[in-house]
């Protein structure tokens, strides 16, 4: 009993009376850094402990591998020795969908399926998608086929309730289902529906799950779909006892599904539901907790909460307007060196955070020239985008010729039929004969039989060469580089090979780092950036040639030096569970954030939830800019500040009024040709 009253110790009086409640079904919201996990794996650990509860009986889901483990860890690590190892091993804490296939592959004769069944990823699902559109020969008008597996993805996650857009994308769901059957496979969405399905159809596999599980616990409870909240409350029909952590507020997810209403029909369908709100914060200062609350009291679709910090602070936050995304940059960058080293804050105890990815270009350009380092969180760099080496590996092909590796890139993007062993019989006639590949093109101009290539081989190769060819020149006009680039890639149909490929949302996401991309050419082509000069298509390409290849060798130099110190670049949604002694959040406009695409009250009321989740990963410092005009396509866009800004109260802010003027040294371009040569 000692033991046990140790670690309750270390609890305070809300997370303990969470910990210890037994008599029904909870709820416990758990604002950002109120210690929910703390809760959960102290909760479990009361469980095994105190009301001797076998581990098999323990059920503990979360939504991803790494929360899974972190959570099993903690608790083993609590327990020590106090269980023995076989009983360790029985205890189940798993994501949801590791969870339902591992019961799913023990009782798979239930469902028809053949016991070696595999599971289709995304990309698999989609080809699969692919073929049957094109055996049906179906027109898909307004969608594309990421869009039909987004449809049929929710279709699923709904059960069913919500309509399929029409009788087409009906017809490839039928055939869709068809095919997974006959291949002996599922996707990831058919995990929880076949689990469903057996729980609701099949009374003896119904009583099994009911007599095994008896406490049932769900972390990060606002991320659960209709179907999981469905598959809860089924689990529960014979008298196991749910406990449900998570915030309502911080429900960020819905364009996968996530129903932050779910907290709500908890109340409806739990009639003996307790609700305990965890009320302190332990990760942020007052100033940071007292501005958050500010914004995220104005949803009306929330439960109401109000929680105090234990950090006291009088840092305010700062509010910058820049004028541009460069002067944000620059911003950035001053304001991480003003923060570098004080009171031991290092590179890695600072985020930049953003809504979209395009917005982190200005950044890692100057980071990039400044020689900070940084790592991008959760996704790719800027330039190590799809689309953005596509274009750019054109660009570097038009002004050197002789760039195979931008040219075999290139060759067949967007597809047009030259595929890898048209390629290599490319190579090996360039090897053979010592022509370069360019030089094969050229020759495709005037010879129907060039080597050994078939005339179809060769129609395809000149049809290539002939769509360029007219750009060699015209790329070599500095002055004209945008309006050439532009017209590039709409002779290539670039835009509507990406249209064809994805789904609408990551569609614009792509389009924007076209134009975020296009605009910075146009800015540096302009001298309108740094004030080194770039007089020529070569100073250009070089510096783009620097950018681009800066991350990898940057990489390199990371792992030779054991260098694990870097400013950390993220979006809000990556940044979701998260902590660091300063955040500067970059970019905070109408049309940002709140999203352009977000257009009624619910839509709006998730930008909020998405801003007050990014307010609340800063720990100690919070910094807040936007931008008074950007450059979109060669045009200046006039800004607007973020509403949210507006609901901070005045006496939490202080304005930066410094200037931080975007502006490269000559040292630092000295450096730059040095790295280049």
């Amino acid at each position: 009993m000692n033991y046990y009253l140790n670690f309750l110790n270390e609890l305070n009086e809300k997370q303990r009376e969470a910990v210890l409640y037994n008599e029904g079904n909870l709820l416990v919201l758990a604002p950002a850094g109120s210690g929910k996990t703390k809760v959960l794996t102290y909760k479990i650990v009361y469980l095994l402990i105190e009301k001797k509860i076998s581990p098999q009986n323990i059920l503990a889901l979360t939504f991803t591998n790494k929360a899974a483990k972190e959570m099993r860890e903690r608790v083993l690590d609590i327990l020590n020795l106090k269980i023995d190892i076989s009983k360790r091993s029985s205890l189940t804490i798993s994501t949801f969908h590791s969870f339902f296939y591992k019961i799913l592959k023990e009782n798979i004769d239930l469902i028809g399926f053949k016991k070696n069944f595999s599971i289709y990823d995304e990309n698999e699902s989609q080809e699969l998608i692919k073929k049957i559109i094109e055996e049906e020969n179906i027109e898909l008008f307004d969608y594309n086929i990421r869009e039909v597996y987004s449809i049929i993805s929710k279709y699923k996650n709904s059960y069913f309730k919500i309509e399929l857009k029409s009788k087409n994308i009906k017809l490839i769901y039928d055939k869709y289902q068809q095919y997974l059957k006959s291949y002996n496979v599922m996707d990831f969405d058919d995990i929880l529906v076949y689990f469903f399905n057996l729980l609701n159809n099949n009374k003896d596999f119904f009583e099994k799950i009911s007599r095994r599980f008896k406490y049932i616990l769900i972390d990060e409870y606002q991320d659960t779909n209709i179907l999981q909240y469905n598959i809860i409350k089924k689990m529960c029909e014979n008298g196991a006892i749910l406990t449900c952590v998570g915030d309502d507020d911080q429900s960020i997810y819905g364009f996968r599904g996530a129903n932050y209403q779910n907290v709500f029909f908890l109340e409806n369908d739990f009639k003996d539901l307790k609700t305990i709100i965890l009320d302190t914060n332990y990760r942020s200062s007052n100033i940071i907790i007292d501005a958050s609350l500010s914004v995220i009291n104005k949803n009306r679709n929330r439960k109401a909460k109000s929680i105090k910090s234990i950090k006291y602070s009088e840092e305010k936050i700062v509010i910058y307007e820049s004028e541009n995304p460069q002067n944000e940059a620059k911003f950035v960058y001053d304001i991480v060196y003003e923060n570098l080293y004080k009171n031991g804050i290092k590179y890695k105890d600072i985020a930049v955070l953003y809504r979209n990815n395009y917005q982190s270009k200005p950044i890692e350009d100057l980071f990039k020239f400044k020689g900070v380092p940084y790592k991008i969180y959760g996704s790719k760099s800027f330039y190590d985008r799809e689309e953005i080496k596509d274009i750019l590996s054109y660009l570097f092909f038009l002004v050197n010729p002789f760039d195979e590796i931008s040219l075999l890139r290139i060759i067949n993007v967007p597809k047009r039929g030259i595929g890898i062993k048209l390629v290599e019989k490319l190579n090996k006639i360039s090897k053979e004969n010592n022509l370069s590949l360019i030089q094969i093109l050229r020759l495709t101009e005037e010879n129907k039989r060039v080597f050994d290539l078939e005339e179809n081989e060769v129609i395809k190769i000149y049809d290539f060469y002939k769509t360029i060819k007219n750009y060699f020149e015209k790329i070599l006009n500095l002055k004209n580089i945008y309006n050439v680039l532009k017209e590039l890639i709409e002779d290539i149909n670039y835009i509507d090979y990406l249209k064809s490929r994805y789904e609408e949302k990551v569609f614009k996401y792509k389009l924007y780092n076209i134009e975020t991309l296009l605009s910075s050419i146009f800015i540096s082509s302009n001298n309108n950036d740094y004030d080194y000069e770039i007089k020529t298509i070569y100073d250009l390409i070089n510096k783009l040639k620097f950018l681009s290849s800066y991350e990898s060798n940057y990489n390199d130099l990371n792992k030779d030096n054991e260098i694990d110190d870097y400013v950390n670049l993220l979006t809000m949604h990556s940044a979701k569970g998260l902590e660091f002694k300063v955040v500067i959040i970059v970019g905070v406009e109408e049309e940002i954030i709140p999203s352009i695409n977000s257009i009624n009250e619910s839509e709006i009321e998730e930008e909020r939830r998405l801003f007050y989740v990014a307010m609340t990963r800063a720990k100690e410092k919070l910094y807040i800019s936007y931008n008074k005009k950007r450059i979109r396509y060669k045009e200046e866009i006039i800004c607007e500040p973020s509403e949210f800004i507006s609901y901070i109260p005045e006496k939490l802010i202080k304005y930066d009024l410094s200037d931080h003027s975007p502006k490269v040294s000559a040292e630092d371009f000295s450096k730059l040709k040095n790295i280049i040569k």
